[in-house]
């Protein structure tokens, strides 16, 4: 699987638009169709989207609507945006939309699910009151979604601003962001999932990455068992990381070797 930085996620995104196959109205609506099953899966009642000024807001202000429409839970949007036409499709769908910023801390609090769609992956700054809003999910200790990438990350190097948000899991949309491995951005993403939500194999096999992943088995079928003789076998251990899926970049892993007493 191919780890993307910022430069070439819009390269594929630039690359999926030209063939008009996607266009950026119907990637925000599948990303937010992802986002509402995984957290239909999650069985739990109360929930709390936060949203930026930006396309990742976007996500989460119409992943309210379709939660509002097609389910019984209690769905909470906090945002800021009102010019944005997700903002008013919500207004209109009847989601609760907060933007005052007591009332924001005490539903951190109370909320089972707290969803993070404030950063955008190509922007990690977090100004105020977005700075906040992310230390109070911190404080919240409830399980925390991020959308693409952790808010405050950098996706390119994994750096991290003062009050990035600690996420249980992040989806990370159609390709893994380069900063997700990389530490300290790894500590921050949680379990990492991605997200296949409807850009071309075409457009994603176009763009060359300086990054790539592969899956437990295919290290496996690369680095076969030896045996050295008949008293001793040679095991490689390869530490696979729960954070990726079972993915690991090519320049990421180390073997380790360990002798083990033939039995």
């Amino acid at each position: 699987m191919k780890i993307v930085t910022i430069e070439e996620m819009k390269k594929v995104e630039r690359r999926d638009y030209n063939l008009r196959r996607f266009s950026e109205g119907e990637l925000i609506l599948s990303v937010a169709r992802s986002r509402e099953d995984k957290i239909i899966s999650l069985d739990k009642r109360n929930i709390l989207i936060l949203c930026g000024n930006n396309r990742n807001g976007d996500y989460g202000l119409l992943a309210s609507v379709l939660l509002k429409r097609d389910t019984q839970l209690n769905v909470t949007a906090v945002s800021l945006n009102a010019d944005s036409k997700y903002y008013q499709a919500a207004e209109s769908e009847g989601v609760t939309i907060l933007n005052v910023q007591r009332i924001i801390k005490q539903n951190t609090e109370q909320a089972d699910i707290i969803v993070d769609c404030i950063c955008d992956y190509d922007d990690c700054t977090l100004e105020y009151p977005f700075n906040y809003w992310v230390e109070w999910i911190n404080d919240s200790h409830k399980y925390v979604i991020s959308c693409d990438v952790p808010s405050g990350m950098n996706s390119d190097n994994g750096s991290i601003a003062k009050n990035c948000v600690k996420a249980t899991e992040t989806l990370a949309i159609q390709l893994p962001k380069l900063g997700c491995y990389l530490y300290p951005g790894s500590e921050a993403t949680g379990k990492l999932t991605v997200d296949q939500v409807g850009l071309s194999y075409e457009a994603t096999e176009f763009v060359n990455t300086i990054a790539t992943s592969n899956s437990y088995g295919e290290i496996q079928k690369k680095l076969p068992l030896r045996r050295t003789d008949h008293r001793r076998q040679l095991h490689m251990v390869i530490h696979s990381s729960r954070q990726s899926q079972e993915c690991i970049p090519y320049h990421c892993f180390c073997p380790i070797l360990v002798q083990l007493p033939a039995c």
